[in-house]
């Protein structure tokens, strides 16, 4: 017989945790807009309660809104490439040239020779 797991912790983390989380990604963002707003209230540009609101709203944006990853972490454990030789990316490189050329080694063997 099995038990199941009645609140499913190791399903998705709860929504509390991830806000927390995105703003500790985002702490150094959040604390130079509070700096900022603060000068801005030291010199008279704004009045305390507006930037008061606006941080506030920012915070909230930070912590609200999901960041899109540059590469997914799923995509990076799958693409795995083929390691490419030295002779094989100079191949690869001549070929891709529209001129016929010769590549050579330090000892003046040819290693390819594209036509």
């Amino acid at each position: 017989m099995t038990v199941s797991d009645p609140q499913g912790s190791g399903d998705a983390p709860k929504p509390r945790d991830e806000a927390l989380r995105r703003l500790s990604e985002a702490r150094w963002l959040v604390v130079l807009s509070g700096a900022f707003l603060l000068v801005c209230v030291l010199a008279g540009i704004i009045d305390l309660i507006g930037a008061l609101v606006v941080f506030v709203g920012f915070v909230v944006r930070v912590a609200a809104i999901r960041r899109r990853d540059a590469v997914p972490q799923s995509m990076t454990s799958q693409v795995r490439m083929k390691p490419i030789g030295p002779d094989a990316s100079m191949q690869l490189f001549a070929e891709a040239l529209p001129n016929p050329c010769m590549i050579l080694d330090r000892r003046g063997t040819v290693r390819f020779a594209n036509r």
